[in-house]
């Protein structure tokens, strides 16, 4: 009888050191799946912050920015319930509330400090439009934008992007001519006004097109100055070089007399 009772209690602990691992295990693979998941919404918003840091203040609309952080606020609230333990994303939780309290107080939002050139700068706004792009899509389809605000901020997204190109060829051309290279920025110059022909800007870039039309024609003309006098130079030089040779045969000539 006890031997019987025995391996009932060693069977009973045995269970018991099972049941014990077995939830230890369970509760393991909630927490690395909530973490998993929290690492999913923590990204979401990353991608977020990145649309706002990187797209220019004023092209977006009030509530556009205001659907773009009440999302990060969101996403961090669900991380934050999924990891509790990540201060990391409490602090981030706490500075998407901010940027969200911004947008309703009608604030500029900040923007990223760039180190790069304009080229990567330009490659950024790129990046970040395809990912509003997307960002609208979503809401459209979960049901927090109708189709036609939907198609509105969509078509808004090429203006942007005209707006982003321009901007950079500008001030390429401003950095290039700054260094002296007077052709390279005649270039960029062109190429800005070709962008706003090409995409038909039309009247929302009819002050920037006259402006650039006549950095154009002072760079033309400052060109042409510089060619003229570089030719009167020139042929000076040619004058000077004729005129010697020309005293050079008459001293031959008297030698020769």
């Amino acid at each position: 009888m006890s031997s019987i009772w025995l391996g009932s209690l060693a069977g009973l602990g045995l269970l018991i050191l099972v049941g014990i691992a077995y939830g230890a295990h369970r509760m393991e693979m909630v927490k690395i799946e909530n973490r998993r998941r929290a690492s999913l919404h923590k990204d979401r918003c990353r991608d977020i912050n990145f649309i706002i840091e990187v797209i220019p203040n004023g092209p977006l609309e009030g509530q556009l920015y205001s659907l773009l952080t009440r999302s990060m606020v969101m996403h961090l609230q669900k991380a934050v319930e999924l990891d509790a333990d990540n201060n990391d994303l409490v602090q981030q939780l706490e500075r998407a509330r901010g940027l969200h309290e911004c947008v309703q107080k009608g604030e500029p939002l900040p923007k990223r400090v760039q180190f790069g050139s304009i080229g990567d700068e330009l490659k950024d706004v790129k990046r970040g439009i395809k990912l509003l792009k997307e960002f609208i899509l979503l809401q459209h389809k979960n049901g927090f934008l109708t189709k036609p605000i939907a198609g509105a901020y969509i078509k808004s997204l090429h203006e942007i992007s005209l707006a982003a190109t321009i901007d950079g060829l500008l001030r390429q051309a401003v950095h290039t001519q700054g260094e002296g290279s007077k052709s390279l920025a005649l270039r960029y110059y062109q190429l800005a006004l070709n962008e706003i022909s090409k995409n038909k800007g039309g009247s929302k870039f009819a002050e920037q097109s006259k402006q650039i039309v006549k950095e154009i024609k002072k760079l033309k003309e400052n060109q042409n100055a510089v060619n003229e006098a570089t030719q009167k130079i020139n042929q000076k030089l040619v004058d000077s070089i004729s005129g010697k040779k020309d005293d050079d045969d008459f001293f031959e000539m008297k030698q020769m007399n």
